[in-house]
């Protein structure tokens, strides 16, 4: 009898299976029955074509897994502190690290240390990607190009607002502290030296006081 293929990219094997087993010419009125018995499948074609479904089902799986795209976990980045150069001689590294905009980026996180350059190691997974020494890099623009280049990405951009609102703010605050330190510091050593001088007035003070005493003494 006539056979017809199915569609064999389907990835459900028992539909194809179905499909080869029940597919058999329909009818197309009572005057064509006995034409139509003469094209009834033997018990012989039924086997073939239930071997052949079967051929067939365990095969479209396979080819559909081998073309399925390959995913791939998120990269992610880790910058830590390192002794080659003080990112008080980098301020344009120093700003991108502090104020946040390297954690715009998702999953890069910022281990700061004053004073340390940086070091920045991706994953993907638990896996080292790469290791970059972040100090030869000397402005920002080209720190973002980096971060683009290696498949960072980049955070929403109402996140990307958040950070660096409450990076600004904290940096204010920091400015605000150190400033509130070094006045109280002044006034700390302010206070010390008119202690050390009402210490020193005192004791000479005494001194004469006893000098005085002593040439009382001779004088009797």
């Amino acid at each position: 009898g006539s056979f017809c293929a199915p569609n064999l990219q389907s990835s459900n094997k028992h539909e194809v299976l179905a499909t080869l087993l029940t597919h058999q010419p329909k009818p197309a009125n009572d005057a064509s029955n006995e034409h139509l018995k003469d094209q009834t499948p033997n018990t012989k074609e039924m086997i073939a074509r239930f071997l052949f479904g079967i051929f067939f089902a365990l095969l479209v799986p396979v080819s559909v897994s081998e073309d399925a795209p390959k995913t791939t976990e998120q990269l992610t980045a880790k910058i830590v502190p390192a002794v080659d150069e003080p990112l008080n001689k980098l301020p344009q590294l120093k700003s991108f690290l502090k104020g946040g905009e390297a954690e715009t980026y998702e999953g890069v996180t910022v281990d700061y240390v004053k004073g340390r350059a940086a070091v920045m190691t991706i994953f993907e997974g638990s896996e080292i990607v790469e290791v970059i020494h972040l100090h030869p890099i000397k402005d920002k623009e080209a720190l973002h190009t980096l971060f683009k280049e290696k498949g960072l990405v980049k955070k929403a951009p109402e996140e990307v607002e958040r950070i660096l609102s409450e990076r600004q703010t904290g940096a204010d605050e920091e400015k605000r502290q150190a400033a509130e330190n070094r006045i109280n510091y002044a006034k700390e050593v302010e206070e010390r030296r008119k202690n050390k001088a009402a210490r020193q007035d005192e004791e000479l003070a005494a001194k004469e006081k006893r000098t005085k005493l002593q040439n009382d003494e001779s004088e009797l």
